[in-house]
């Protein structure tokens, strides 16, 4: 097999409003939402590790042909959980768990013990492992762990290649990432100051080690510690130097579902993690973190991150997906919502009987003005987000029906969503944050109107607290 070749750039990987945007890649079904066109709408690919390690040549095919920066996820956080989150079903025959092949070829071929410790006794790693029985860090240990895991990183795609694939690169190092990521765990609510002192003695270890490129810490918290936020803060600026950059990922963190005080706390974690470092990156981010990444504020977010094929947060173990349900993200909303909820607003507006209405108070995308001329009417067009298949499952004497988003509908769903991400960042460089927070008021105006203010009350809360951002 051969690969495009490519011309990736790794001096920069600021785009719009001089802001980073990450499109994570989660499995090679979602490539053609890098390629093409599309490569214009992200600035940086994110990899997780067990992908990279499980199938290498074409995640290098990928990469070569789209000729982007990335970075590649060590997911180190994983093997602290329970090892269910780890584990797959097999066969209708074989209902049995196993461990994903994925994760053992991550733990057991690429970042050694004791991660693969964790697949061959079956028990997540504990924080404990790290510590001498002294209490003090066990520094080779880390060390160890260091070198395994930004090895991989830096070395395993490259090796991975054949001769003949390699004479198709303009240049092997196209296959680097643009900067390392230290090994890292999650900072859960009871042991977060043992878990965040390993993950800082493992940063310290790696930029000494690894000159070559940025190395970056990745900082995953639990929702449940945002109130002791700055007692984590404080344990940074006091045990660590100067960040390359931090990678920001709060579990579970639905901007639109945080209170007032969980807002503050997060923009107050921004100001703290900013005295050490220029660049952070809300890897899991929302409307409100592109919002953070205003140059108009003085400690601004450096970027966000999303998927293309769900929203802007994400739990940090798999959780239950439920009954998929199709949605649109209206932008006056700045959320995916329910198509139903989506449509309650668009008809009682009227939105949908003229094309005029429809882009400049619905979306006037690339997709939006697709279906429009196929199907004849912004009406008929918009309907086309809600298409669904009907599947009915008898259940205790009675019958349950429920509704599956069409593939059509799917695939539009997630092109309109990722065209108004992009108009989103754009729209950064193009308005003050005062207007851009104008228009969130009027539109939540709009909204609650149809809805209750309940509905989207989150958007007041984020313009009260940006505006308080703005003025400190």
């Amino acid at each position: 097999m051969a690969i495009k070749k490519g011309t990736t750039s790794h001096s920069n990987i600021r785009g719009a409003g001089n802001m980073t945007h990450i499109l994570h890649y989660n499995t090679h079904a979602e490539r053609r939402y890098f390629t093409g066109k599309n490569r214009e709408m992200y600035d940086l690919v994110g990899l997780n590790g067990n992908i990279v390690s499980f199938s290498p040549t074409g995640t290098a095919a990928f990469l070569a042909s789209i000729s982007k920066p990335f970075y590649i996820d060590p997911q180190t956080h994983a093997f602290q959980h329970d090892t269910i989150h780890l584990k797959t079903k097999g066969s209708r025959k074989n209902q049995e768990l196993h461990f994903k092949p994925s994760i053992v070829k991550l733990a057991n071929d690429r970042l050694g013990e004791p991660f693969s410790n964790v697949i061959n006794n079956d028990i997540p790693l504990s924080p404990d492992v790290f510590y001498n029985s002294n209490g003090t860090l066990n520094s080779s240990l880390i060390t160890r762990i260091c070198r395994n895991v930004i090895s991989f990183q830096s070395k395993f795609l490259i090796d991975s290649i054949d001769d003949e694939t390699r004479d198709f690169l303009d240049n092997p190092n196209d296959l680097l990432p643009h900067f390392y990521i230290a090994p890292y765990f999650f900072l859960s609510s009871i042991l977060w100051e043992k878990w965040l002192a390993i993950n800082i003695a493992a940063y310290r270890i790696s930029k000494d080690l690894y000159r070559d490129k940025p190395v970056y810490l990745e900082l995953v918290l639990s929702q449940a510690i945002l109130p002791n936020i700055q007692d984590i803060c404080d344990q940074i600026v006091r045990d660590i130097a100067d960040v390359d950059g931090i990678l920001l990922w709060i579990d579970g963190n639905a901007e639109e579902e945080l209170t007032r005080l969980e807002v503050a706390n997060y923009i107050h974690l921004l100001h703290c993690l900013r005295r050490k470092t220029n660049t952070i990156i809300n890897i899991h981010g929302g409307y409100l973190s592109s919002l953070l990444c205003h140059n108009d504020l003085k400690n601004n977010l450096s970027g966000i991150g999303h998927s293309a094929n769900y929203g802007e947060h994400r739990e940090v173990v798999p959780v239950g997906g439920g009954i998929p349900r199709a949605r649109f993200y209206l932008q006056k909303a700045h959320s995916r919502l329910h198509f139903s909820d989506a449509a309650d607003i668009v008809i009682n507006k009227n939105w949908h009987t003229s094309k005029d209405l429809y882009q400049n108070n619905v979306c006037s995308c690339i997709k939006c003005d697709e279906l429009i001329k196929q199907y004849g009417t912004p009406e008929a067009a918009f309907n086309a987000y809600g298409d669904s298949n009907v599947t009915v499952v008898p259940f205790k004497g009675s019958i349950l029906r429920f509704e599956y988003p069409t593939p059509e509908a799917k695939e539009a769903g997630i092109m309109h969503y990722l065209y108004n991400k992009k108009y989103e960042i754009d729209s950064l460089n193009n308005h003050s944050l005062i207007e851009l927070l104008s228009k969130m008021e009027s539109d939540y105006q709009e909204i609650s109107s149809v809805k209750g203010s309940e509905f989207a009350d989150y958007l007041e809360i984020w313009r009260l607290e940006l505006l308080q951002a703005l003025d400190s």
